[in-house]
Formats: structure tokens, sequence, C-alpha cells
């Protein structure tokens, strides 16, 4: 699929930038309006090449908004799944080695 590649293109790209500074770099630009365009550029002894360039815009504060809250909520629910986990193996802990119990109680 073309997408796959252009994403595994994508992550090459940064990766390179990170590894080899010396020869790639990362150029965020942003306008007046709220658009930007972050460029990879790869250097050479005589002229710079530019890789792959994104272009970006703002978005709207309700679009924020949304991520915001979908993130928070997609963190609490972890979270929640989570402290589910350590209830259950404490109260296996409680059952099979009561002793365990104490020192593992006092790490949290």
């Amino acid at each position: 699929c073309i997408r796959d590649r252009y994403a595994n293109v994508c992550v090459k790209s940064f990766m390179k930038c990170e590894k080899d500074s010396q020869h790639y770099y990362v150029m965020l630009t942003i306008d007046k309006d709220l658009t930007g365009i972050l460029q990879i550029v790869q250097t050479s002894e005589y002229k710079d090449i530019e890789m792959i360039a994104f272009d970006f815009q703002s978005a709207s504060e309700e679009g924020i908004r949304q991520q915001i809250t979908f993130k928070y909520g997609a963190l609490k629910s972890k979270l929640s799944l989570m402290d589910g986990r350590l209830q259950d193996i404490n109260e296996l802990i409680r059952i099979k080695n009561p002793s365990l119990l104490l020192p593992v109680s006092y790490t949290h």
C-alpha cells in the first residue's frame, strides 16, 4: 500500500535526522496565518536538498478540545484498567501468600 510506504519513508527520514545530525536537519516554519511547513533537509558540501516536507494548518479550538477530551478519556480508561489489574494482583497475593502483601503495600 502506498500509505504504508509513505509512512515508512517519513519514519526513516526522521531517524536519519536523529542519527546523522551532521548531514540532516529538521526545519519548522510557521507563518502569521498559523500555517506551517516542516522540512527535512539533507546537507551536502555544496547545497541543501529538501528530502520531504509536511504542510500544517492550525486546527479549530473545538477540534483541539475534542482531541484533548479523547486523549484524556483514553488515558483515564487505561489507568482504570491498570488499577483493576493491580487490585486483582493484590487480591491474588492476599489469598496465596499474605506475608508478601505487607512489603508490596509499602512500596506504593
